[in-house]
């Protein structure tokens, strides 16, 4: 465990020193003068000259580069121009909102998962079965920005029964939409891969040999069938968790909710590079990490799996 746990950290850090530079490069690349922008479209030459000097935008690439990973190495993300406030800092106080909404979305997305996943399944070919599969076919292929604003216009604007997004008291009313908005469609995806490993599993020869002694089908397929056909939906949920927690930048930025996501958006609006490279590699690590708990997690519901 401890060697394959060094291992994967290991990976973290390749994983993180890929991003960090992948996303420099291309940040790099953005057309426009971070300067100018910063010092305004009337500013003198001399003050631009003087905010390029501030940011460090006067040296070669290569060296802002390193010079942008030794301090990320020593815990430093830089400081953000348009926030003036560390990057770090900024991340920090948008983590607990990001959480909020990460945390509703993965148990909205388990719920519809296993309750549509199970009865698709124990009812195969049935008009339940089938409509699951055109609702998860339809989640997948509706744009978030699309659905999110037809939520708002349409519960929020029309029938006035939520608030037009943002972020305040009482937090599950401000937190449904968005979060329906990203779990609903991802849940019935979910639910189908559900049942297409519920149904193998069923026909394997211990269900057989339980069905054989008596025991009721719900009973089977929860007890029975279930813990081994969920591990890969738990996967890919912990794989989203990562993603979540690194913000939902399409979904954020459609409700306002203010989360990393939304930073890393304002962060592109503004030019801020350091911004930007910081909430990438967050959410970068966040994934990489969550990888690894979801292999943990698998060894914990089955015991048959060996990592190595």
């Amino acid at each position: 465990m401890l060697a394959y746990l060094t291992h994967r950290l290991l990976g973290v850090v390749v994983v993180a020193l890929g991003v960090l530079t992948i996303t420099f490069v291309l940040v790099s690349m953005i057309p426009g003068d971070v300067a100018v922008f910063y010092a305004g479209p009337h500013a003198s030459g001399q003050l631009i000259n003087e905010v390029r000097h501030s940011l460090g935008l006067d040296k070669p690439k290569y060296i802002q580069y390193f010079a942008y990973l030794w301090q990320t190495v020593q815990g430093n993300l830089g400081q953000s121009a348009s926030l003036d406030e560390p990057v770090r800092t900024a991340i920090w106080q948008r983590l607990p909102q990001t959480m909020q909404l990460a945390a509703a979305v993965i148990v909205l997305e388990l719920l519809v998962a296993l309750t549509c996943g199970i009865l698709a399944a124990m009812y195969e070919g049935s008009l339940f079965d089938r409509i699951g599969a055109g609702l998860a076919a339809l989640g997948v292929s509706l744009p978030g920005f699309w659905l999110g604003t037809v939520l708002l216009f349409v519960v929020a604007y029309k029938l006035s029964l939520l608030p037009l997004g943002g972020y305040g008291d009482p937090i599950p009313e401000y937190l449904l939409l968005p979060a329906l908005t990203a779990a609903v469609p991802s849940g019935f995806w979910y639910s189908r891969i559900l049942r297409a490993n519920l149904l193998e599993i069923l026909h394997a020869d211990y269900i057989r040999t339980a069905r054989s002694k008596g025991l009721a089908r719900p009973w089977v397929v929860l007890r029975h069938a279930l813990p081994n056909a969920i591990i890969p939906v738990i996967t890919i949920a912990a794989m989203d968790l990562g993603q979540l927690l690194g913000g939902l930048v399409v979904i954020e930025t459609v409700f306002s909710w203010p989360g990393i996501g939304f930073l890393a958006y304002e962060g592109v609006q503004n030019l801020d590079v350091p911004l930007v490279i910081g909430t990438t590699l967050f959410t970068a690590i966040a994934i990489a990490l969550l990888n690894i708990v979801a292999d943990l997690l698998r060894m914990v519901i089955d015991p048959r799996v060996r990592l190595g």
